[in-house]
């Protein structure tokens, strides 16, 4: 018995294997996406759901004055300092 059996994705993965075993001239059924191109979208989508996030949430009010964008943030480079953290979090030790 095999172990795959009665599973329609196994199963119909276990004939296009042997397909492609004894037949040499099977077409390709699928494109090849460069593993670039994914990432990139995948951080596209995460930075657009980030600043969804971002926008809706009623916290934080002092750093959106200075990061109202998420996009042009991860843009920049910030030396993180306490004084930095201490500006944009509004919690001075003064």
């Amino acid at each position: 018995m095999k172990a795959q059996a009665g599973t329609r994705g196994n199963e119909l993965a276990d004939t296009l294997a042997k397909t492609a075993a004894t037949n040499g001239t099977i077409t390709v059924s699928y494109t090849r996406i460069r593993k670039s191109l994914v990432s990139r979208q995948l951080e596209e989508k995460s930075v657009r759901k980030w600043q969804r996030s971002w926008t809706q949430t009623t916290k934080g009010s002092t750093t959106k004055k200075y990061f109202s964008d998420m996009a042009g943030r991860l843009k920049m480079k910030l030396n993180h300092t306490g004084d930095l953290t201490t500006i944009l979090t509004g919690h001075s030790h003064i």
